[in-house]
């Protein structure tokens, strides 16, 4: 949160997620930024891969296979956009937490993992059209302060 908030390189984030193009032309080197976000997430997935192996004592290829519906989830649900430039960490760690009870709730109930990837799925087009959604209604309501 430090980082994203208090910082230039934050800043720099944002922008370039924003609008990749606006920030390059502001002397944002964007290339720099979205090179250092992909190899900071590569950094973070495999200390949590390593974490994650030394937890279970075993090491399989698909071991973490929906993790990536479940991180895709909790983002949207966080109030993420897909296409950038809003969102936050605070919002996807409450994102997370609401995924970690709707995961262990369907786990306590013994609903099967393929239903459980279902729900997932289903969570996440809701959350995209949901954003969809509200994102038309700003620009209709910025087409009308405009005029």
């Amino acid at each position: 949160v430090f980082v994203t908030k208090k910082t230039v390189y934050g800043r720099e984030l944002y922008a370039t997620g924003t609008n990749p193009n606006a920030a390059r032309l502001s002397g944002i080197n964007t290339n720099r930024i979205i090179i250092s976000v992909y190899t900071i997430g590569g950094l973070m997935a495999s200390i949590a891969g390593l974490l994650y192996i030394a937890r279970l004592d075993a090491a399989e290829a698909v071991i973490g296979q929906s993790f990536a519906l479940q991180a895709m989830a909790a983002t949207l649900i966080g109030g993420t956009s897909f296409q950038g430039g809003k969102g936050g960490i605070s919002n996807t760690v409450i994102g997370a937490l609401i995924m970690v009870f709707i995961t262990n709730g369907m786990n306590l109930l013994g609903i099967s993992n393929l239903w459980q990837d279902g729900v997932l799925g289903s969570i996440i087009i809701l959350s995209a059209t949901l954003e969809k959604l509200s994102q038309k209604k700003l620009l209709k309501l910025e087409n009308v302060i405009n005029r």
